[in-house]
């Protein structure tokens, strides 16, 4: 049984990163005041918005009569991408006659933290890149000896197996360290859910509105990665099965 649905963020700009606000929690009555919220932070492309919708309204129509009997309570990452996704998503869900209870924007579920696609394009392919206002030339020989394509440099934590003594002639070696690994957000993202699944009532849903690196272990758990991971805008649900232990 599932009661637990995660939401990756649709096509987004990623011109919007983390959104800081006082305010971290929207109850029932502070839907409207969420959406004039959100309003300040859209990120998603314009053009693919449709295939969000289009992809949240057959997934409440697939599981209504689950929906139609639960509290609905949202959790979002405190990115652009994922606040304009949770306002599509309320949206959708009132449209089809759904209450949410609340609605709260949660540390726990942002995106890899201190994370930069340029940075990780640059150690997997080389490149120049700009790591916290330094630019440097990566050799791809030294970062990437096995030629992994991106996805997988990540997957393997890349970064992390770096001659330390190369990042240090660079002069990022502290800067690189603070970029979280694929281990590290696999380990923030069990113990989300663990948390999630030990404090979840019965008659409540939830909502997990995050990043692909957030659920990639799960579809590494369950299929041939060579598929890709988690796609913007795809709902997967998860249950205490998925959960084999609590890193």
């Amino acid at each position: 049984m599932y009661n637990i649905a995660i939401l990756r963020h649709g096509d987004a700009n990623y011109k919007v990163q983390k959104v800081e606000t006082e305010k971290t929690k929207f109850d029932d009555h502070e839907m409207e005041n969420f959406k004039k919220f959100s309003h300040n932070f859209n990120d998603l492309q314009e053009e693919n918005i449709h295939e969000l919708v289009s992809n949240i309204h057959t997934y409440i129509k697939e599981h209504f009569e689950t929906l139609k009997d639960k509290e609905i309570v949202i959790g979002t990452s405190p990115l652009g991408r994922t606040i304009q996704t949770t306002k599509i998503l309320l949206e959708e869900l009132q449209k089809s006659g759904l209450k949410v209870k609340s609605i709260s924007v949660i540390d726990q579920l942002e995106e890899v933290k201190n994370f930069q696609r340029s940075i990780l394009e640059a150690f997997a392919n080389g490149g120049t890149c700009v790591v916290n206002g330094k630019q440097v030339t990566v050799d791809k020989e030294i970062t990437n000896p096995q030629d992994l394509d991106i996805s997988h440099y990540f997957l393997n934590n890349g970064f992390r197996k770096v001659n330390p003594g190369y990042l240090k002639q660079l002069g990022i070696y502290d800067d690189m360290q603070k970029i979280e690994s694929y281990d590290e957000i696999t380990e923030r993202s069990k113990n989300t859910l663990y948390d999630t699944l030990k404090n979840i009532q019965n008659h409540e849903f939830i909502f997990l509105v995050t990043h692909q690196a957030f659920s990639d272990w799960i579809f590494l758990k369950k299929e041939n990665y060579e598929k890709g991971g988690q796609k913007t805008g795809e709902i997967i649900n998860f249950s205490e099965d998925e959960l084999v232990s609590r890193v």
